[in-house]
């Protein structure tokens, strides 16, 4: 069930960039975590849209990039890049 501590984790790097950026809609994002330690790409990101119910994150589309410790670029365990953010932006 790391999943769902995996996915408030992605949750809360999603909203916190989109803050920054001034984003009124996330619309889609893709991350990189280590999977080396069992966790499941699939579930994360159910867990994901279940979490992100009612934030400006709900019904984006995300993509989990599966990494192992063997890729160059890997997280470490528990760690979660954020690759790609999209979302609609406010208007000045």
């Amino acid at each position: 069930m790391h999943e769902i501590s995996a996915a408030h984790g992605v949750l809360q790097a999603i909203l916190g960039e989109a803050s920054s950026r001034g984003l009124l809609k996330v619309t889609r994002a893709e991350v990189s975590v280590n999977t080396s330690d069992g966790l499941s790409p699939d579930n994360l990101a159910h867990w994901f849209q279940s979490m992100s119910e009612g934030t400006l994150a709900e019904g984006a589309a995300v993509v989990v990039h599966a990494l192992c410790e063997a890729d160059a670029d890997c997280p470490r365990p528990g760690d979660i890049r954020l690759d790609m953010l999209e979302g609609i932006i406010e208007e000045p």
